[in-house]
């Protein structure tokens, strides 16, 4: 046990954890999470993220197969090289930044996806915003 702990507590910068090589499995973050908080998965595959509080940032990179159920606010997601990921949000995201991605799909209502909500994609395929019931605000 003292091992584990030595491993996560390395893996903690103030604020910010990074998860490496994550591979089947299913995180529900509950309500263990505050509004500093990012996470930052590397290398991840076939994750189910479950997150009910408000966290500062989600970034993925080189990730695939990834689902993420957001309950609570998040100023920023962040998806870097990665594919087949799927987000579905209950309420508002400050940023969406999406780089050298492809299959990218992020359900959201209109209320929640606005002018105030910063959107970008670079270099990116099949990425889609769409409401609950898959019309489209942003396509690429």
């Amino acid at each position: 046990m003292e091992k584990l702990k030595c491993i996560i507590e390395g893996k903690i910068d103030k604020n910010s954890i990074t998860l490496n090589n994550l591979i089947d499995l299913e995180q529900d973050m509950k309500n263990y999470l505050h509004m500093t908080d990012s996470i930052y998965y590397v290398n991840c595959k076939n994750l189910i993220i479950k997150i009910d509080t408000t966290i500062n940032k989600l970034i993925f990179d080189k990730c695939d197969d990834i689902v993420i159920d957001i309950n609570g606010l998040i100023a920023g997601l962040e998806i870097e090289k990665s594919s087949n990921i799927s987000t579905i949000c209950r309420t508002k995201i400050g940023s969406i930044i999406v780089n050298n991605s492809s299959e990218v799909s992020l359900e959201m209502s209109e209320q929640h996806f606005n002018k105030d909500t910063y959107c970008e994609i670079n270099c990116s395929k099949n990425v889609n915003i769409m409401d609950f019931k898959k019309h489209i605000y942003l396509s690429k």
